[in-house]
Order: structure tokens, then sequence, then C-alpha cells
């Protein structure tokens, strides 16, 4: 369940600040300048959030490959 959450928290990382440029857009009138850095800004943090999801499984699955060894 922590995973799952964190994968939909990495999702609306990724769609919120494209959404807020969408309406930035639209408020403002102009084209799709916000949007695209609304865009940007949220797959740029949303695979930051990943890259950070995947170290620590990665930081488990070792640790827990250690204890199962023994050291």
């Amino acid at each position: 369940m922590a995973w799952a959450t964190q994968i939909i928290a990495a999702s609306l990382v990724m769609v919120v600040p494209a959404v807020l440029g969408y309406w930035v857009d639209r408020w403002v009138g102009s084209k799709v300048v916000f949007t695209l850095i609304g865009t940007g800004l949220g797959m740029t943090l949303g695979g930051l959030q990943l890259a950070h999801l995947v170290r620590q499984i990665d930081r488990r699955r070792k640790s827990k490959d250690r204890d199962q060894d023994g050291h």
C-alpha cells in the first residue's frame, strides 16, 4: 500500500503543474507557454521522485540481502 501511495503521489506531481499551467494560460490569455513550463516542471519533479523511490527500493533490497547472508 505504501508503494502505491508513493507512485500515485509521483503521478500527481507530474500532472498538477501541467494543469496549473493550463489554468494560468487560460487566465492570462497566452497560448501554451505556462502549460509547457508546468509540464516540464512536473516531469522533472516526477522523475526525481521516481528516482528517489527506486533508490529506496534498492537500499531495502540490499539490506534484506545482507540480513539473509548473515552479514
